[in-house]
């Protein structure tokens, strides 16, 4: 609801200059992707309840803030706010889903994918409607909107223990640096990060660039949302029995085709097949990668393994962003969509290695028990 709308809003309502613009979204993009890991191994530490809601709370002030305010310093506060929310919440709700039985917490980690593509679909929407009447009507929401489920998951937060052990934050750092299974996971993810940062860098480019049409572009947003929650439908089984690793190596697979197939038809339709074909390689991978990491953390400190993994995300993003946007540069015929593809297929060949090796580990286990 706010983010396709927050650079105009800067840029446009505001006057805010390049420099302010950029520092007020980077302040937020940083303190979301740096802090989860010191969020988790506190939540860990603490409470994942606690962490969760106070991440809510300053989410909801930072928006409200953007409501209210129109200086530089005051909107650089609310947008950090806004950014440690997320830093706080992130990996404590996904800890707490973790915790779940294993048939449930599979179910969950697919249910938050819908919901989260539901999300990208009905809130660019919203936010749209809402500026049309005042530019800070999407802030006024959404700031309410968060406080108002901070109360609701105060209210109902006995029913979701989240009971920590007694390791000091130290030895739940030490704990997932050890890890080494976990470690390459998460490095082997910088390059799945590297090609998903496409759908929002050269691949909307791309899509002006051969139609022309801004009303092109939101359409990708469209058909990934949809193609997104319908995915899931049909792919919820196949999550309840296959492995978290699987999943990932086979959305990988479909993601490297997606890109190899994209520059065979200069055409917006068949773009559009192509980000059909990425999106449900995409859905593979987001719940199962959860997945995966709930499998590794084996239900200690999984608040530290969670805000740990957002570092490939952080690094695959930022990578992405600066190469996409340097093939732009050179119109991105084959050779630049192949280095994309190329890279999933990488990927896919070293997530096969790891799933040996972590079902070499599981028998190691076994025959030692």
């Amino acid at each position: 609801m706010i983010v396709p709308f927050l650079a105009v809003y800067l840029s446009k309502d505001l006057h805010f200059n390049a420099w302010q613009v950029g520092t007020v979204l980077t302040v937020s993009l940083v303190m979301s992707r740096v802090f989860p890991f010191i969020a988790g191994v506190i939540g860990d530490r603490t409470s994942h309840m606690l962490t969760l809601i106070l991440g809510i709370v300053l989410r909801g002030c930072g928006y409200l803030g953007f409501a209210m305010f129109s200086g530089f310093g005051l909107l650089t506060i609310s947008s950090a706010f806004i950014g440690l929310g997320g830093a706080l919440y992130d990996p404590s709700v996904l800890s707490i889903f973790s915790s779940q039985p294993e048939e449930l917490r599979k179910r969950t980690f697919t249910y938050l994918n819908q919901f989260l593509n539901a999300g990208a679909i009905l809130g660019p929407l919203i936010g749209g409607v809402l500026i049309l009447w005042n530019p800070s009507f999407p802030f006024c929401l959404a700031g309410s909107l968060f406080i108002i489920i901070a109360l609701m998951i105060f209210s109902l937060r006995s029913r979701y223990p989240s009971s920590t052990k007694s390791k000091n934050i130290l030895q739940n750092i030490q704990e997932v640096l050890k890890h080494k299974q976990f470690i390459l996971f998460t490095l082997v993810m910088v390059l799945f990060w590297m090609m998903f940062s496409q759908l929002t860098v050269s691949i909307p480019i791309y899509a002006f660039d051969i139609s022309k049409s801004e009303q092109w572009v939101s359409y990708i947003f469209t058909v990934n949302g949809v193609t997104g929650i319908l995915a899931m439908f049909a792919l919820r089984k196949k999550f309840m029995m296959q492995a978290p690793l699987s999943m990932i190596r086979k959305g990988l697979l479909l993601m490297s085709i997606a890109f190899c197939l994209l520059p065979a038809v200069p055409s917006i339709v068949w773009l559009m097949v192509c980000i059909l074909i990425f999106t449900i390689g995409e859905t593979f991978i987001l719940p199962a990668s959860d997945m995966a990491i709930a499998d590794y953390s084996n239900g200690k400190s999984p608040g530290s393994y969670f805000g740990f993994f957002d570092f490939s995300w952080a690094l695959g993003g930022a990578i992405g962003n600066y190469l996409g946007v340097w093939l732009s540069h050179f119109e991105l015929r084959w050779g630049g969509w192949l280095i994309f593809g190329v890279t999933g297929l990488i990927s896919a060949i070293l997530i096969k290695l790891l799933e040996i090796q972590h079902i070499k580990t599981q028998n190691d286990h076994r025959l030692t028990y």
